[in-house]
């Protein structure tokens, strides 16, 4: 049987990695998109893999020295393409759960994690006709302690399903994103320290996106837009504080051309954008996130293209970073 492999490249304190470490998985020629979470409760970190072209996930158990062990698959019933995966526990129970975005069969699904290392029988929640989910994310929007679920919907809206703590979800409420766009990426923060949990989104060829500030019921104000200096937002964007301010700043990645912006947010509401980086490379960005690699505190971006792998350093100037690595 043909295998896959994952590669762990753990970090140096000299702003390298050290040699990948590898290992082997099943294989198949679907796209992938990988999360993180401790599955068994071990307090070892393991890895979930959703094939988008399949309406599969499996899940290898990782061991403790970056290599892992075990895997078991899963089969999503009626899900024929998973757009989206996000980890979280979601009834309380301290294991990590499984949230997936069904962009064809218009829902959400959610495995809980079990303590045989399985997991339950997938859990629906209707996104509406024609809604094509393909984005999650997941925080507490009603301040009420319990963890909520976030979509973005094909026809132009958020959904937001307020959790209940023990695994069961209000009904889902709707926003629109505004004007005739069509949302496909989310993340969220608190942009105006108002204690609400507010959402950004990216949409489908426009240089903008739009940042919707919460009620604090799991609705949400009409979206301010925030103009890109080029190209199109429609990759993943992530919220962090890059410039040690102690507020919210939100990155976007564009292609044609292929640009990082960063939206410096002032906590009241504010943005002021910079252009970071930019090449002519017409590259799609599948991943990006952010964390600090070379531990001087600032927020450095790792982001995935169809050319490989690039982590950009956070110099601590507003307009500049450096290019670290490329893998």
């Amino acid at each position: 049987m043909n295998r896959d492999t994952i590669s762990v490249l753990r970090g140096k304190d000299d702003e390298t990695f050290e040699e990948p470490i590898t290992s082997q998985i099943a294989s198949t020629a679907a796209q992938k998109i990988i999360v993180t979470g401790d599955f068994n409760r071990d307090n070892v970190l393991d890895i979930a893999i959703a094939f988008t072209g399949t309406g599969y996930i499996r899940i290898v158990f990782g061991i403790g020295n970056g290599t892992f062990g075990k895997e078991t698959t899963i089969s999503v019933t009626n899900c024929y393409i998973i757009a989206a995966i996000f980890v979280a526990d979601l009834n309380n129970d301290n294991y990590s759960d499984i949230v997936i975005a069904c962009i064809l069969n218009n829902f959400l699904g959610i495995l809980f994690a079990n303590t045989n290392e399985t997991f339950s029988k997938i859990m629906t929640f209707d996104t509406g006709a024609y809604s094509s989910p393909s984005s999650i994310a997941i925080t507490d929007f009603n301040n009420d302690n319990y963890l909520d679920i976030a979509v973005v919907n094909y026809n132009r809206n958020v959904g937001i399903f307020l959790g209940r703590g023990n695994g069961s979800f209000d009904a889902q409420k709707r926003s629109f994103t505004g004007g005739q766009t069509v949302p496909v990426h989310i993340a969220v923060g608190d942009f105006n320290e108002d204690g609400k949990q507010d959402i950004v989104v990216s949409y489908e060829l426009r240089s903008a996106i739009g940042v919707m500030f919460g009620y604090g019921n799991g609705t949400f104000s009409e979206r301010l837009k925030l103009m890109l200096d080029a190209g199109y937002s429609e990759n993943p964007i992530i919220v962090s504080d890059f410039n040690n301010d102690y507020h919210l700043d939100i990155a976007a990645f564009t292609y044609s051309p292929y640009t990082l912006n960063i939206f410096y947010g002032d906590g009241k509401g504010n943005f002021e954008m910079y252009r970071i980086y930019s090449s002519e490379a017409d590259n799609e960005n599948y991943l990006i996130f952010s964390a600090d690699f070379n531990n001087d505190s600032y927020q450095d971006i790792i982001f995935c293209s169809d050319n490989g792998i690039n982590i950009f350093s956070n110099t601590a100037q507003c307009d500049n970073v450096s290019q670290i690595l490329s893998i």
